[in-house]
């Protein structure tokens, strides 16, 4: 499903998962900057596909993230959020403009 753990122990196991998208955004961070360094192409599908997932969160629906939408609690962006997508936007963008056209 494209979710990351935002911690785990020693060997592996997880310990916390977030229910925003900050641990996904830097999991295509990093797994851009492996395809940058290495040029193997695995590190960019596996980035532009979390990328996608990202984006259909911010975008379209957030409710897989599992945090509960209560009524007396107006749906709203922090602005970390959009500040986040952009940044990881950009940093893909460095090969390509395609996700730009989307």
């Amino acid at each position: 499903d494209h979710r990351c753990y935002f911690s785990v122990d020693r060997t592996g196991r997880p310990i916390y998962m977030q229910r925003k998208i900050f641990t996904e955004s830097f999991f295509v961070l990093a797994m851009n900057g492996l395809f940058r360094v290495t040029g193997e192409t695995k590190y960019k599908r596996l980035a532009d596909a979390v990328f996608e997932k990202v984006r259909y969160w911010v975008r379209v629906d957030d409710s897989e993230l599992g945090r509960p939408h209560l009524a007396g609690n107006p749906k709203a962006n922090e602005l970390a959020i959009p500040m986040m997508f952009l940044c990881v936007l950009q940093d893909l963008c460095l090969e390509s403009q395609d996700l730009l056209k989307r």
